[in-house]
């Protein structure tokens, strides 16, 4: 059984990272920074890029447009969450259970069927 568990879910402005249990919470606090994790250098940089992008889901100046990026990006944009997700599950590691809440990015195709 793992001893924390994680949310994997992208945000503005931070990591994507969240404790979703009271231990990892005591330990960790609500967004966790990743050089407080066994990461490598490499993943952290490659979730420090897929956080930048998570701006880019908005226009900042009319946020009720919802996410005004072309399907190809944001199709990207999802799958390359699902990489780092498994990737952060394998280096962390079996003290860690890391959730999939990626759904919020998961682009729908045409308005109705998701992909």
């Amino acid at each position: 059984m793992a001893k924390y568990v994680l949310s994997f879910s992208p945000d503005y402005f931070t990591t994507s990272l969240w404790s979703s249990n009271k231990e990892t919470m005591d330990i960790f606090g609500c967004d966790i920074q990743y050089d407080e994790l066994p990461l490598s250098e490499e993943l952290v940089r490659k979730l420090e890029r897929f956080d930048d992008g998570c701006i880019e889901i908005l226009d900042w100046d009319d946020p009720g447009k919802g996410d005004i990026r072309h399907i190809e990006e944001q199709i990207v944009y999802y799958e390359t969450g699902q990489k780092l997700l498994d990737l952060v599950r394998q280096e962390l590691g079996e003290d860690f259970e890391v959730e999939d809440n990626l759904d919020w990015i998961k682009p729908e195709d045409n308005n109705q069927e998701m992909i």
